[in-house]
Order: structure tokens, then C-alpha cells, then sequence
């Protein structure tokens, strides 16, 4: 602990006295910060994705769920109501198969989605063609 305190101080009193080096590290730390920007932006992205899907498989299953209660007897619907809950979680497996689906099959759209995400800090409302787009290429335009 020591040692690593004599050395910060060390190296702090060298770019001190050596601008050439405090610019490179300075240069180095914008450079990690715009990385981390990035990755930032390409997980928001991601998210946002996943939200949009979450929302169709809900969709998808409690109208399932509605029409069953409409036509029958409600406690017969229970596992139906089940399933429209479970899909609440980002990680249910309508989600998961939505989120492949649209980054191998539908590439192109999901890009189309993603940038106009980017275009429009992450404005759902913004984007509300490449979204209905997106969710007819995959089959859940509801």
C-alpha cells in the first residue's frame, strides 16, 4: 500500500514535470471513456430490444389468455394466465427466441431499429416504424 502510493505520487510528480506524458495518459483516459460510451450505448440498445420484445410475447399471450376467458369458463384459462405472466421476465424463452430471430433471420431490420434507437437517444416513440417493422418481420405485429 505504501509502495503503491509512492508510486502514484512518483508518477504524478513525472507528468508534472512531463506534459507530453499527462497528455498521452489524458488521451488514453477520453479514449476508455468513448469506449465505455460506447459500450454503454450497445447495452442500452440491447435492453431496449429486449423490452420491445417482452412487451409482443406478453401481447401475444394475454390475448391468448383474454380470448380463452371470453369463451370459457376462467379457471379453465389458469395456465394461460400463467404463460402472459412469465413473459414479464427478459429472459423468458418467446423473448429469447424473438431476440435470435431478429439478429440472424431479420438482421437488416433489427439494425434499421437499433440505429434509429441511436439516432434518437434510445426514443422508443421515435422509432415507431422500424419498431412496427421489426415486429411484422418476426411475426408479432400485434
Amino acid at each position: 500500500s505504501v509502495f503503491v502510493e509512492r508510486t502514484t505520487t512518483a508518477n504524478s510528480k513525472q507528468e508534472q514535470q512531463n506534459p507530453k506524458t499527462k497528455t498521452q495518459k489524458m488521451s488514453r483516459m477520453y479514449n476508455d471513456a468513448k469506449e465505455v460510451q460506447d459500450d454503454l450505448r450497445q447495452v442500452t440498445s440491447v435492453y431496449q430490444t429486449l423490452t420491445l420484445f417482452q412487451g409482443a410475447c406478453f401481447n401475444q399471450k394475454y390475448s391468448e389468455f383474454k380470448k380463452c376467458v371470453a369463451g370459457s369458463d376462467p379457471s379453465s384459462c389458469k395456465e394461460l394466465e400463467k404463460q402472459a405472466l412469465s413473459e414479464t421476465d427478459l429472459s423468458s424463452p418467446c423473448v429469447s427466441a424473438l431476440f435470435k430471430k431478429a439478429q440472424t433471420t431479420h438482421k437488416a431490420t433489427y439494425d434499421s431499429f437499433v440505429d434509429c434507437l441511436k439516432r434518437n437517444d434510445d426514443k422508443f416513440e421515435s422509432c415507431k416504424t422500424q419498431i412496427q417493422a421489426l415486429l411484422s418481420a418476426l411475426g408479432n405485429g400485434n
